[in-house]
């Protein structure tokens, strides 16, 4: 059974100019990309935060616009929707257990096996921005992705990634 957990990074935050949403953390053992995409959205779902038709959204999109990022050592997918699909910003990160795979977003006829994928569930367009920047900087950590991968828990996802912003 996966785990699920939510915190407001926003007051530990030393930003002014940067609002992130709160930051969830969870554990899959689904291998599957869609599977792994609908129960994470199911989740987001259960807290209030998304729509029923985000993950279903979320799925069409990666159809056209593929998230699998090859950072190295370890790569990383950032699924996401439109807003519409969204009712409260959170990111949602996860550890999988087994490799699921992703096209890649610099070359989507080929797929790469991810770790850790960072849903975004992201109510407005400049936060979506924001998010995604900040993501960037921190996926480019690879002490950072181990640590989310060694993670025994949602609650320490979580933790690791609040500390790390």
């Amino acid at each position: 059974m996966a785990s699920l957990m939510e915190t407001d990074v926003n007051s530990s935050m030393n930003t002014s100019s940067i609002h992130l949403p709160a930051i969830l953390g969870y554990i899959s053992d689904n291998s599957d990309k869609n599977e792994v995409l609908l129960e994470m959205a199911s989740h987001l779902e259960a807290l209030g935060k998304v729509k029923t038709s985000y993950g279903g959204a979320v799925i069409e999109r990666e159809k056209s616009f593929p998230t699998g990022i090859p950072v190295e050592p370890i790569a990383v997918a950032i699924p996401h929707s439109d807003r519409v699909h969204v009712i409260s910003s959170a990111i949602l990160v996860a550890k999988v257990k087994k490799e699921v795979f992703f096209n890649r977003i610099d070359d989507p006829e080929e797929t790469i096996g991810v770790k850790v994928i960072f849903m975004l569930a992201m109510a407005d367009n400049q936060g979506q921005l924001d998010t995604m920047s900040k993501i960037m900087e921190l996926i480019q950590d690879p002490i950072l992705v181990q640590k989310i991968i060694e993670a025994e828990n949602a609650k320490e996802i979580e933790a690791i990634v609040v500390q790390a912003i």
